[in-house]
């Protein structure tokens, strides 16, 4: 399949409140669309939006790799075969050293573009595993005092499974929001936290021990030093997630973590869809289990995502529930 036309185009959208994300501060979303042809006349698209507090490299630095690449891309013949997500992306792609939300916006435009052309969608594309429906986590993202109404109304909108950032108040007034939540979810729902890495083990063992683990399905990155989960694990039996984490560790690293029981995927850091099918693929070989989560992209990424999601072999609540951010 050849390559006949490459576009690339800024884009920019407002929030409807600003996300803070370690430490930065945003009030809009920046990134970029790329728009693949081929001979046949199809298209496929794919977004680059690296997002500030979590990708490593800027928008500005993202762009510069794109335009670059784009010169050498127009009139290239490409594999068919990249569906397969077997290296192949790889093998092409690893010796430019493209920034993660780089590889993964080119492999979504690519992946696209071979879909379409096949008409498929990308879940057919890539999965034997045929799933209509991906269940959604929702994002509890009211201020403290009127989370209880939020999640009130999260449950009777059908949600099963809610997702609440921990670690920007006090531990205190933590532990009395969880505690609100529980009773208010015990027996309709759970509950994912997210710390950020915002405690040490010993703030992470007192919040777990006050909450208590009825509705709590598992944490993220409670705290930094991995070497204490398992303390973390059994003094509070609550199971760990990790999100940000695999920026910086393999996955023979991430399988001697026997407390770690989930593993937060989100292809725009990873960089990829191909390596984040890879963690997909080793996880389910020692038993943990995925979940495929945004970065706050755009409606072209939540579209991937669903797609990626929906090829596992078991869907767990995606953490798609993003595009509400967006005004």
């Amino acid at each position: 399949m050849r390559i006949t036309a490459f576009e690339v185009f800024y884009f920019q959208l407002p929030l409807q409140k600003e996300l803070k994300i370690h430490g930065q501060v945003i009030s809009r979303r920046e990134g970029l669309i790329i728009e693949l042809k081929n001979a046949e006349g199809a298209t496929g698209c794919g977004e680059i939006s690296p997002l500030p507090g979590l990708s490593r490299e800027s928008l500005s630095s993202a762009k510069q790799q794109i335009l670059k690449l784009q010169k050498f891309l127009i009139d290239q013949e490409i594999s068919n075969h990249f569906e397969q997500l077997n290296g192949k992306f790889e093998q092409w792609l690893g010796p430019y050293k493209l920034a993660p939300s780089v590889r993964y916006g080119l492999e979504m435009a690519v992946l696209n573009l071979i879909a379409n052309t096949k008409h498929l969608n990308l879940q057919q594309l890539i999965s034997q595993f045929k799933h209509d429906r991906v269940p959604v986590c929702a994002l509890v993202s009211s201020l403290p005092k009127d989370i209880p109404q939020e999640v009130e109304k999260l449950v009777e909108q059908g949600f099963r499974t809610l997702k609440l950032k921990v670690g920007q108040h006090s531990i205190e007034e933590d532990i009395q929001t969880v505690q609100k939540i529980n009773a208010i979810i015990e027996n309709k729902a759970l509950l994912r936290l997210d710390a950020n890495q915002q405690w040490n083990v010993n703030k992470a063992v007192t919040f777990g021990n006050e909450i208590g683990c009825a509705a709590v399905e598992y944490i993220e990155e409670p705290f930094a030093d991995k070497t204490q989960f398992d303390e973390f694990f059994m003094k509070t039996t609550i199971p760990i997630a990790l999100d940000e984490s695999l920026q910086e560790v393999e996955f023979k690293e991430v399988k001697s973590f026997s407390s770690v029981d989930v593993l937060v995927l989100k292809p725009l850091v990873l960089g990829g869809i191909e390596r984040t099918w890879s963690w997909m693929k080793q996880a389910k070989q020692f038993g943990l289990a995925t979940v495929i989560s945004s970065s706050f992209e755009t409606g072209l990424g939540i579209t991937a995502l669903a797609n990626l999601a929906g090829g596992s072999h078991v869907v767990h609540p995606a953490g798609l529930d993003t595009l509400k951010w967006f005004k």
